[in-house]
């Protein structure tokens, strides 16, 4: 076999103690270029640190942006929860009352021979009901009173449109 020697070949092997703890004071400035960019065994890839700081950077403004829409989704859903609670009567926040008192009055009570009785006209006629019984001495808060003045507003509007 023909064995070169290293000086053959242009590979020169050094064995200072600074090459076999890893110094680079020996190495010329191309050297150590090359050894940032080019990945050894140990490592698949090479990262310069400039690119380790923006890379950085934009993971943790994707974490805001998507960490600031996930809070809007669960405000909105839960105002969306609490504005069919309160619609329905199952809390009382005080925080929709004006638009539902808005939605109320725009939606039909009834609906009699094709006229349309507005909540409205049911709601005033309900005050005036709910304001003679409670002159005339009844107990206008009993949940029973309520619901017979309700019957008794809706068939009053019923039969004034009948009539």
């Amino acid at each position: 076999m023909d064995e070169k020697k290293p000086e053959e070949t242009g590979v020169t092997t050094d064995t200072t103690p600074e090459t076999m703890t890893g110094g680079t004071e020996s190495m010329s400035s191309a050297q150590t270029s090359e050894m940032s960019t080019t990945p050894d065994a140990s490592s698949d890839v090479s990262v310069a640190p400039e690119e380790m700081v923006h890379s950085g950077t934009a993971h943790s403004a994707f974490n805001v942006k998507a960490y600031a829409i996930a809070v809007v989704v669960i405000l909105v859903i839960s105002a969306g929860l609490m504005f069919i609670l309160e619609k329905e009567g199952r809390i009382s926040t005080g925080l929709f009352s004006g638009l539902i008192t808005k939605m109320e009055a725009n939606a039909p009570a009834a609906k009699v021979n094709g006229t349309v009785i507005s909540g409205a006209e049911f709601a005033s006629s309900l005050d005036q009901l709910t304001d003679l019984s409670a002159t005339q001495g009844a107990n206008v808060t009993d949940a029973a009173v309520i619901a017979q003045l309700r019957t008794q507003a809706i068939e009053t509007l019923v039969n004034a449109e009948l009539l």
